[in-house]
C-alpha cells in the first residue's frame, strides 16, 4: 500500500504513477522474484559468448528443464541405438532397393534359375521387396529343406504340357462285411428230413438231383431215362432238399456275387505315370505299386472267401469252420494316390495362371 512508483506506457506516451493509478486503462501483472526464479532458467553460455534466458509458462514450470536434460539423455541414447544398431540395417535395405540394388539384381537371378519362365514385368524387385516384407518375420518357417529345393524348381519351370487328371476315386470296402457273412453260412446247417446216401456221399449226383428235381415238378417220366417218375418219389426227394438248405444255397449264391462286386471295385485303371509333372513321376509310381500290392492282399482275402463257399457246398449239413484271416484296407494307399494326383492338378492350375508368383 505504502509503494512508489511510476508506469511508462511506449504505446501512447504517457506516464503512470501511483497517485494516478485510477486513470491507468490497463492491466498489469507484477512478475515477482519467487515467480521469476520458478520460471526463468538461465543457461550456460552458448559458443556466441552470451547467456541465453528460457522460460516456462505455468506456475511450476521451473521444474521441467531437469525433466527435459533427462528425456533428451534418453533421447540421445535412442539416437545412438538408432545410429549404431538399427541405421545400418535401414541402410543395407536402402541399397537392397535401389534401382540398381540387390533386390533388382536377385529378382534377375530368380528368373534366370526359373528358366525365365517369368518376364520382369511379372517379376522384379517391388515383387521380391513384398515377398521379403511378408516373410522376414518368420523366415524359418519359409525356409525349404534340400531335398525340397530342386522339386519346387521343377514345379516352378514346367510348361503348361500336362493335364488335369481324375482324382475323384472313392469306394466303400465291403471286406469285412463279407467276412462275416461267409463265417455266419460256415457255421450254419441245414437238416436232412430223411437219409439219402447216395446223395450225401456224392457232390456230383447231389448237384444234379436238386437242378433237376426243379424240371420235373409236372412230369411222370424221367427226362434222363425215361423211365416213371412217380408222385413218391419227388415227395422224397423234395423233403430232402429242405427249404433251410435252398436258403444256404441262394445265401452262397449272393454272396459270390458280392465278391465279384468287390473285386471289380477295386480294379481301378489310373493313367500312367508319363502323364504326370515331371518331378511327381517317381512318387505316382510308388503309390501305385503300393496300392497294387495291397490289393493283391485284399483280392487273397477275396478268393479265401471263395474257397469257403465252395467247401460248404460240399457239405449243407454240418457247420465247418471259417479259415483264419484278418480284414484288410485298401482305402490308405487309395488317398496316398488321391494326394499325388490332387498336387500334380493344383501344379496345372498354377502354370496356368503364370502371371502370378506361388
Amino acid at each position: 500500500p505504502l509503494s512508489e512508483y511510476t508506469i511508462e506506457i511506449k504505446k501512447d506516451t504517457e506516464n503512470y504513477t501511483h497517485e494516478t493509478l485510477s486513470d491507468f486503462p490497463h492491466i498489469v501483472k507484477v512478475f515477482n522474484a519467487d515467480y521469476v526464479k520458478d520460471v526463468f532458467s538461465f543457461d550456460n553460455k552458448t559458443v556466441d559468448g552470451f547467456n541465453p534466458i528460457s522460460f516456462y509458462l505455468g506456475d511450476e514450470a521451473g521444474n521441467i528443464q531437469p525433466q527435459i536434460d533427462k528425456l533428451n539423455l534418453i533421447n540421445s541414447r535412442y539416437d545412438n541405438l538408432k545410429k549404431n544398431k538399427y541405421q545400418p540395417i535401414v541402410n543395407t535395405y536402402n541399397d537392397y532397393a535401389k534401382e540398381s540394388g540387390k533386390f533388382s539384381s536377385q529378382a534377375s537371378e530368380i528368373r534366370r534359375y526359373l528358366n525365365n519362365r517369368v518376364s520382369s514385368s511379372e517379376f522384379n524387385k517391388k515383387q521380391l521387396s513384398e515377398i521379403v516384407i511378408k516373410i522376414k518375420s518368420g523366415i524359418e518357417d519359409n525356409l525349404l529343406g534340400a531335398d525340397k529345393v530342386e522339386e519346387t524348381r521343377q514345379q516352378s519351370i514346367e510348361e503348361n504340357t500336362w493335364k488335369i487328371q481324375n482324382e475323384n476315386f472313392s469306394f466303400v470296402e465291403e471286406l469285412e462285411n463279407l467276412i462275416k457273412k461267409t463265417n455266419g453260412i460256415l457255421n450254419d446247417k441245414a437238416i436232412a428230413s430223411i437219409p439219402f446216401p447216395e446223395l450225401d456221399n456224392n457232390q456230383s449226383s447231389f448237384n444234379w438231383v436238386q437242378t433237376g428235381l426243379h424240371i420235373h415238378d409236372a412230369e411222370t417220366n424221367c427226362k434222363f431215362c425215361g423211365n416213371v417218375f412217380s408222385s413218391e418219389r419227388q415227395e422224397i426227394l423234395n423233403k430232402y432238399y429242405s427249404d433251410k438248405l435252398k436258403d444256404i444255397q441262394n445265401k452262397i449264391e449272393a454272396i459270390r456275387k458280392e465278391i465279384e462286386i468287390e473285386k471289380t471295385k477295386i480294379e481301378i485303371q489310373f493313367q500312367h505315370e508319363s502323364l504326370f509333372a515331371t518331378h511327381l513321376q517317381i512318387k505316382y509310381k510308388d503309390v501305385i505299386l503300393n496300392y497294387n500290392l495291397k490289393k493283391g492282399q485284399y483280392n487273397n482275402i477275396l478268393d479265401i472267401l471263395e474257397t469257403d463257399l465252395l467247401r460248404k457246398e460240399s457239405s449243407f449239413f454240418e457247420s465247418l469252420n471259417s479259415t483264419v484271416i484278418s480284414n484288410e484296407s485298401i482305402q490308405i494307399e487309395l488317398n496316398a494316390i488321391i494326394t499325388v494326383i490332387k498336387e500334380h492338378n493344383d501344379l496345372c492350375c498354377r502354370i496356368s495362371n503364370i502371371g502370378k508368383l506361388h
